[in-house]
């Protein structure tokens, strides 16, 4: 005989292929597939992906930027301070629409996160958060705590337009859409 295997053998490989095979196959949590969307820029609104209706909605003055985090469904959204040298204002609602923290954007310069148009989560990295982009006012990029809304940086660029993360290396990725020549 050249091979000889024993009679469990294949039963094992047979259950460790059907268990990775489940958990590739997981369902999503519920909830994970509706969408979030901004009302006039003053209301933020989770709608139901199978019949559109509204799971919940919340009144909060916002310029826009919206991000849902892939861990646990929470929300992002942030207000710009709309005066020169004002600070914005970054907000998390958890899954269910009630409100987790509230927190400053800013950042040493003439326009001090005037307004926060984008934003994009940062999951899966080593220290993960949320990246905020303003558009206008020669731009920035910042990054916040998921957790407490504590901002971790920020930097004056060129204007930004939507931010992206890099799932798994966390590597902040953004256009800039100032018009150079």
């Amino acid at each position: 005989m050249l091979f000889m295997i024993p009679l469990r053998t294949p039963t094992v490989v047979i259950s460790i292929f059907a268990f990775a095979l489940s958990a590739l196959n997981a369902a999503p949590p519920a909830g994970a597939g509706d969408p979030i969307v901004d009302v006039g820029n003053s209301t933020v609104v989770k709608l139901r992906d199978t019949d559109g209706g509204v799971v919940w909605s919340v009144p909060v003055n916002n310029d826009g930027a919206l991000a849902v985090d892939p861990a646990d469904l929470s929300v992002y959204t942030a207000l710009g301070g709309h005066a020169v040298g004002t600070d914005g204002a970054t907000y998390k609602f958890n899954a269910a629409g009630q409100s987790v923290w509230t927190n400053s954007i800013s950042l040493n310069s003439y326009c001090d996160f005037e307004n926060v148009s984008h934003a994009a989560v940062d999951a899966g990295s080593g220290n993960p958060g949320v990246i905020w982009g303003e558009n206008g006012c020669f731009g920035a990029i910042a990054k916040s705590d998921r957790a407490t809304g504590g901002q971790q940086w920020s930097v004056l660029t060129y204007d930004i337009s939507r931010p992206a993360v890099n799932p798994l290396s966390g590597q902040i990725y953004a256009v800039t859409d100032a018009g150079m020549t």
